[in-house]
C-alpha cells in the first residue's frame, strides 16, 4: 500500500504519526497499521490482510493535512524505506497560540478533514495532526484535546451546521462534557463515532440523549462505540449493553455498525418501558384538582389502566370505549421548540380535527372518530408511544363529577377527566407533550 503524501512542510515524523492516526479514524476500522516506510517519495503501510488494505484504498482522493491523499495498492520494494535504527529529529515545543491563529489553525484544521459534499466531518485522533501537535504541547494531554474538541465544534457549527456524520474516534475521550452542546449545533446528525476512546459509563451519554439532555440527538441512527471500556459489557452482559443505548437514543438504526432487528428493537424499548414503570401504577400524581377522593381514586386507577394499556395493547381499550364513544386528535405543532421536528408529526395532522384550521362541516365531521372499533383503528395510526408512568413529576390532572343527558335522554352522572402530560414518540425520539380528556360513565349492567 502506498500512500502519496505530497506535503513536504512537516517532518516525516509528523506525518506518520498523523497518518497512522487518521487512516483508523477516517475508514472507521480497525486497522493494524504493521509498519509504515517512506522512500522519498511513497509512504509505504504495511497490513496483515486485504480486508483492511482495501478499506484504505477507500481514502483515495480523501482530505489529508490540507492536501488530497493518493492511495493505491502497492508491494513494497526491497531495500526501500529507512534503515534499521534510524530516528527521526522529535518536534520542538510550540509557542503558544493566540486567537486569531488558534482560529485560523483550526479552520484549516477543519477544512482539511470536513467533506461538505457528504455532510461529514472526521475528527478522529486529533492528537496526532500536525496542526495540533503545532498549537499544543509536545505530546498532547486527553486534557488539552478535549478543549480543542470543543473549540473545533464551535467553529464547525458556524462553518458546516449541515453536518450529519461526525467522527470524534481515537481521542482519548474519558468525559464527554465537551461534546455536550452536539445536539444544539447539528440538530440533524445522524452518524456518530466516538470509537477507540476512554468512556467507561453510560452516564457520560447522557450530556446528548434524549433521557437527560435539554438538546438531545433526537435523530441519530448510527452509533460506534466500540474500542471504548464501556464496550466491556457488549461481551458479558449484551442485552442489558443495548438497553442502556437505546434508552438513551431510541431512534438508532444501527449500533457499532450492527443493524437492529426492528422486532428484536421494539422489544427492547418496550422492556425499558417496563421497567421504567411499576406495573399497574401511574401514582404518584401530581394533582390539580378533584372534587372527592373517591373521584380522585376513580382517575388515578383509570390513568393507570389506560395509559399502560396505550403503550402496550391498543386493542385491548376496545372494552373500555363505549359503543357510542366519540375520539378526535388536534396537533397543536406551534408549540414545538424543534422547529425541524413539525414536518414530521405528519401521523397527527393527518387524522387530526383541528377546529381553527377545518372550516369545512363535512370535513369536521370526518375527522370525529364514532365507536369504539373505529377508535381503536384510528389509535394504531398514530405512532407508538412511551409514557412515563413511575415519575408523577410528568403529569397532572383534574377530575370532578357531572350530569349529562344519555343517550336514552336520562340524566347520568359521570366524571370529567383531563390529564396533560409527557410520552415519547418512538418513531421521532423525541418527547412530546399532550392534553386528553376523557368522560367516565358507570359500566352498564350486564356489560
Amino acid at each position: 500500500m502506498d500512500v502519496d503524501i505530497m506535503d513536504d512542510s512537516e517532518s516525516l515524523a509528523s506525518q506518520k504519526d498523523a497518518l497512522r492516526g487518521y487512516i483508523p479514524s477516517a475508514t472507521g476500522k480497525i486497522i493494524d497499521i504493521l509498519s509504515m516506510e517512506y522512500d522519498g517519495r511513497f509512504m509505504y503501510v504495511t497490513v496483515p490482510n486485504m480486508t483492511q488494505a482495501k478499506a484504505i484504498l477507500g481514502l483515495d482522493k480523501s482530505p489529508f493535512s490540507g492536501k488530497k491523499l493518493s492511495v493505491r495498492m502497492a508491494s513494497r520494494p526491497q531495500g526501500r524505506g529507512p534503515s534499521r535504527g534510524q530516528t527521526y529529529e522529535g518536534r520542538r515545543q510550540q509557542p503558544e497560540a493566540g486567537p486569531d491563529r488558534l482560529r485560523s489553525e483550526l479552520t484549516k484544521l477543519l477544512d482539511s478533514r470536513a467533506m461538505r459534499a457528504e455532510k461529514r466531518i472526521m475528527l478522529g485522533s486529533l492528537g496526532a495532526d500536525p496542526i495540533i501537535l503545532a498549537l499544543a504541547s509536545n505530546p498532547v494531554a486527553p486534557a488539552q484535546i478535549a478543549k480543542f474538541i470543543q473549540a473545533i465544534l464551535v467553529l464547525a457549527s458556524k462553518l458546516y451546521p449541515e453536518i450529519i456524520t461526525l467522527d470524534l474516534s481515537g481521542n482519548s475521550l474519558e468525559n464527554l462534557q465537551c461534546i455536550a452542546d452536539l445536539g444544539q449545533q447539528f440538530p440533524n446528525l445522524l452518524n456518530l463515532s466516538l470509537m477507540n476512546n476512554q468512556i467507561s459509563s453510560f452516564k457520560e451519554l447522557d450530556y446528548f440523549s434524549i433521557e437527560r439532555s435539554t438538546a438531545p440527538l433526537r435523530h441519530l441512527q448510527q452509533f460506534i462505540l466500540s474500542g471504548n471500556p464501556i464496550c466491556g459489557l457488549r461481551t458479558s452482559d449484551p442485552a442489558r449493553y443495548e438497553s442502556e443505548v437505546l434508552a438513551r437514543f431510541p431512534s438508532l438504526v444501527s449500533l457499532d455498525e450492527v443493524p437492529f432487528d426492528p422486532v428484536r428493537k421494539n422489544a427492547i424499548l418496550a422492556s425499558i418501558a417496563a421497567k421504567q414503570r411499576k406495573s399497574e401504577a401511574i401514582l404518584p400524581v401530581k394533582q390539580a384538582y378533584t372534587d372527592h377522593d373517591q373521584t380522585k381514586a376513580i382517575c388515578e386507577s383509570f390513568f393507570a389502566m389506560f395509559f399502560k394499556a396505550y403503550d402496550d395493547n391498543r386493542d385491548s381499550l376496545v372494552h373500555v370505549y363505549a359503543p357510542d364513544a366519540k375520539f378526535s386528535v388536534n396537533a397543536d405543532t406551534f408549540a414545538l421548540p424543534d422547529q425541524l421536528a413539525r414536518p414530521r408529526l405528519t401521523s397527527y395532522i393527518t387524522i387530526g380535527r383541528n377546529l381553527l384550521k377545518i372550516k369545512d362541516p363535512e370535513r369536521q365531521k370526518a375527522h370525529l372518530y364514532c365507536g369504539n372499533t373505529a377508535i381503536i383503528n384510528k389509535l394504531h395510526e398514530l405512532p407508538r408511544s412511551l409514557h412515563p408512568l413511575n415519575n408523577g413529576e410528568k403529569f397532572a390532572f383534574d377530575g370532578w363529577q357531572s350530569e349529562i343527558i344519555g343517550p336514552s335522554n336520562s340524566c347520568e352522572v359521570v366524571i370529567i377527566a383531563q390529564v396533560h402530560g409527557e410520552f415519547m414518540d418512538v418513531q421521532l425520539g423525541q418527547n412530546l407533550s399532550f392534553s386528553r380528556a376523557f368522560v367516565l360513565s358507570p359500566v352498564p349492567p350486564g356489560s
